[in-house]
């Protein structure tokens, strides 16, 4: 008499198992928009600076540039302060600024690196000396190397609006 019922436990521990085999399966859940400070797009925190290898030319095409306050970019021939500048943006507004064009004072060259700094506005709207370089969310001065090559892919330019 024990075996029908062991039977029917079977039966039973089966259908509890198996049946979440055939269930319908759960929903997957809605894609979330990005949060400022995210790590979704590579910028956590503080300020930032992306500028992608560029073809010799008479500018440097700035992808996106994120700042607390309002700053500028200045391309130049070293990343020393006192490098020569062969060009800066105009006043950028704090936060997310995207893709716009320097023009240098000279045209770059082929296998040269130039140097992009980000310089908060000392309150006068003019790019100088003056201007202290920003700080990235590590603490230090937020530059990066500018890759000048003849290989490198067209920029895109800015949006049209």
């Amino acid at each position: 008499m024990r075996k029908p019922h062991a039977l029917g436990a079977m039966f039973a521990a089966l259908l509890l198992v198996g049946g979440g085999c055939f269930s319908k399966p759960s929903p997957s859940p809605e894609p979330q928009a990005e949060q400022p400070g995210s790590a979704a797009g590579m910028r956590i925190a503080g300020n930032a600076i992306f500028i992608a290898e560029q073809k010799p030319g008479a500018n440097i095409f700035v992808s996106l540039v994120a700042n607390d306050a309002p700053a500028f970019v200045a391309i130049r021939e070293s990343n020393q302060d006192d490098g020569k500048v062969l060009g800066t943006s105009d006043l950028l507004k704090g936060g997310e600024n995207a893709e716009f064009n320097i023009t240098l004072s000279r045209t770059s060259k082929d296998g040269e690196k130039l140097y992009a700094s980000v310089h908060a506005d000392d309150g006068d709207g003019e790019f100088d000396e003056g201007d202290a370089r920003l700080n990235d969310g590590l603490g230090n001065p937020m530059w990066t190397v500018i890759s000048i090559t003849s290989d490198a892919q067209e920029a895109p330019g800015p949006a049209a609006l």
